[in-house]
């Protein structure tokens, strides 16, 4: 029954046109496909698979995505009644998978691309090991985005192929750093983990309301800095030699809720980066709206992909004659931050 009544709120609110395919690897499930991958390979360009959160890793690596598809789970961290993550172990988009998108999927491992592909969407994930951008006019917006180990691969959002331009990196909280990414806007963000934030030659940047906290802002050259707030790094004064700015507050802290300056280690369920009364944030953006993730287009707790969520199921009639009607009651919500 979860399953059938969140597919059937999907399918109103998803384009009528495309075709919404039901993939779930739950024992005894009703949806079409258990296989991730073969799901994948049958869609058509355009379709949508709705990939029900179980809280059991959908089997297989890097699932290929060749063809413009929308992947839809519950959310990085589904709350309510019926929460359960869709867990993937890694995406990769390749030549013609252009306009795709992912919402609300839980990636134990790397958004990545061999092709040039543009115009992605990707919101409301949580991505273990990063997000390698291979092309033009990215939405990134409303993700928990974590690098490796430093000794390993420190990288949340790369750009190894040195072609990504006009990306929108919007209301994330990033705990790693950025190479090579250039020609973007970063709005609304909340930078964490030690060190240097932007490493391999970033440039022609502009970054507005985010929040420093803990790693500097240096490597982002002909960098544009407006209304950010810097804390508890070794060089907090931005904008540095060879970019411009104004309004940055430096070297404040922002008050979080609960985000102890201890970013080595990220346990984001753990943490509230919602602002304090009091905080120097509230308020302090270009657009006159809080500093951070919570401010802006604003970002959400759970990663809720843009479709009604059910919260409760109840019936009301638990026997039926034969021709009769099962009454059933659902209680939804809508998105978060809309």
């Amino acid at each position: 029954m979860r399953f059938f009544f969140s597919f059937c709120l999907a399918c109103l609110i998803w384009p009528l046109q495309a075709t919404i395919i039901t993939v779930s690897n739950a024992p005894a499930s009703a949806a079409a496909y258990s296989d991730l991958a073969q799901a994948i390979t049958a869609a058509s360009a355009g379709d949508t698979l709705h990939v029900e959160g179980t809280g059991i890793t959908y089997s297989g690596s890097n699932f290929v995505i060749d063809k413009r598809l929308v992947l839809i789970g519950p959310g990085r961290f589904p709350q309510g009644e019926f929460a359960s993550g869709a867990l993937v172990n890694g995406l990769r988009f390749q030549a013609g998978s252009d306009s795709s998108e992912v919402h609300g999927l839980y990636v134990n491992g790397t958004i990545n691309t061999l092709s040039t592909v543009n115009h992605i969407v990707i919101t409301g994930c949580y991505i273990e090991y990063g997000i390698d951008v291979n092309g033009g006019n990215w939405l990134i917006r409303d993700n928990i985005i974590r690098g490796g180990p430093f000794a390993v691969n420190p990288f949340a959002l790369m750009n190894f192929a040195e072609n990504a331009t006009n990306l929108q990196i919007e209301n994330n909280v990033i705990n790693g750093q950025c190479y090579k990414v250039r020609n973007g806007t970063f709005r609304n963000n909340i930078m964490t983990r030690v060190g240097q934030t932007f490493k391999g030659a970033c440039f022609n940047n502009v970054l507005e309301n985010n929040i420093f906290y803990g790693p500097n802002a240096l490597g982002c050259s002909n960098c544009t800095f407006n209304n950010n707030l810097t804390f508890g790094s070794s060089n907090d004064t931005i904008p540095y030699t060879g970019s411009t700015g104004t309004n940055n507050l430096i070297s404040q802290d922002p008050l979080f809720v609960n985000a102890p300056l201890s970013l080595n280690i990220f346990l984001y369920q753990s943490l509230d980066f919602h602002l304090q009364a009091g905080s120097p944030a509230l308020n302090a953006g270009t657009d006159s709206k809080d500093l951070g993730v919570f401010g802006g287009v604003s970002g959400t707790v759970s990663g809720n992909p843009p479709i009604p969520h059910i919260r409760s199921v109840s019936i009301d009639n638990a026997t039926v004659p034969v021709g009769g009607n099962l009454h059933i009651k659902l209680i939804t919500t809508k998105p978060e931050g809309q």
